[in-house]
């Protein structure tokens, strides 16, 4: 389904929505919701009953592969994408200016 309303276009299946121009508020049935802007995704995590902010899914995109694995789809054989949870971890950062 594509839709578009005052100056927002998006695509939006029930559960992803992706939008191409605009800004649009995306909610869960839960009541939990996130602005999803231009260019952004944002989908509904059903195992974690919550709204994907479009950051993570961002994230998620920008996460390299690892040497020598391959994303075979899932084991439904319907060829659906996997998708990676990402974790967290402490990380730590010094930046020295001249």
């Amino acid at each position: 389904m594509t839709a578009s309303v005052r100056g927002t276009a998006f695509e939006f299946d029930t559960q992803r929505i992706q939008v191409e121009s605009g800004r649009v508020l995306f909610t869960n049935a839960g009541g939990q919701a996130v602005y999803v802007d231009g260019g952004e995704q944002s989908y509904v995590d059903e195992t974690q009953s919550r709204v994907v902010p479009p950051f993570e899914v961002e994230m998620v995109s920008l996460t390299p592969s690892l040497p020598g694995l391959s994303d075979s789809g899932n084991d439904s054989g319907t060829g659906a994408p996997v998708i990676v949870r990402p974790s967290t971890a402490d990380v730590g950062a010094a930046f020295e200016w001249p």
